[in-house]
């Protein structure tokens, strides 16, 4: 089991994580989140989400927000949270979702052309 360092917010009643990489210490994880938006005060000694720092909601539910652990929403442009606002681009063209065949292999694989074709960058013959 990998530990992670987290930093949590200081608002009373918000939920907000900012999970940083395993490997990472504890001054470069304040640095990390710093420049995720939030609001870390000298020595990380109080801690403010991105959502609590700009006078928001504080964060009740969790979800795939990178930058605060928020539950997000789908929109025209990919995932937006609910409470920091951060958007997560949905992927480029050119990727889709591989179907679920049960073996738990699961993810995103790319659609390649087919040959011949114009963005196969073939000459038909």
């Amino acid at each position: 089991m990998t530990l992670h360092r987290a930093v949590a917010c200081d608002t009373d009643g918000c939920a907000a994580l900012y999970v940083a990489d395993p490997r990472l210490g504890v001054d470069a994880v304040l640095h990390a989140a710093d420049r995720a938006g939030w609001r870390i005060s000298s020595g990380g000694i109080t801690t403010l989400c991105p959502s609590c720092a700009q006078g928001s909601l504080p964060v009740l539910e969790r979800g795939d927000c990178p930058r605060c652990c928020g539950s997000t929403f789908t929109s025209q442009n990919g995932d937006q949270c609910r409470y920091c606002g951060h958007l997560i681009p949905r992927p480029s063209r050119g990727w889709e979702e591989e179907q679920d065949t049960g073996d738990g292999a699961v993810g995103l694989l790319p659609v390649l052309p087919r040959p011949g074709s114009p963005e196969a960058g073939e000459r038909p013959a």
